[in-house]
């Protein structure tokens, strides 16, 4: 193992130490909660969010927003799916597309 691996596992595992008394204040102050799925994911979770996925924190909270954005223009997308109209403008587009000469 190379001694950058090792500094990036050192790193990771403090990471995720510092995550696990997090996690624990966290419970303790809402007086509820299960702490064994939320601590036996640590691990996991610090190695893909801070190593796989290589999130930049710096830019996370935009991430984020962006995220929620394509979450909400799901939703919208997902409520117009179920309007009549645009099911009948989905099938006639369908039906076009049965006479076009491209692929």
């Amino acid at each position: 193992m190379t001694k950058e691996n090792s500094l990036k596992i050192l790193e990771l595992q403090l990471q995720a130490e510092k995550i696990r008394k997090r996690v624990v204040e966290m419970i303790f102050s809402s007086k509820s909660g299960h702490i064994g799925g939320s601590l036996s994911s640590v691990d996991i979770n610090t190695t893909l969010y801070f190593h796989i996925m290589n999130i930049d924190p710096e830019n996370a909270l935009k991430n984020e927003l962006d995220t929620l954005k394509k979450a909400k223009i799901r939703k919208e997308i997902i409520a117009a799916s179920q309007d009549p109209l645009f099911l009948a403008d989905i099938a006639e587009i369908e039906e076009d597309f049965k006479y076009s000469d491209f692929e």
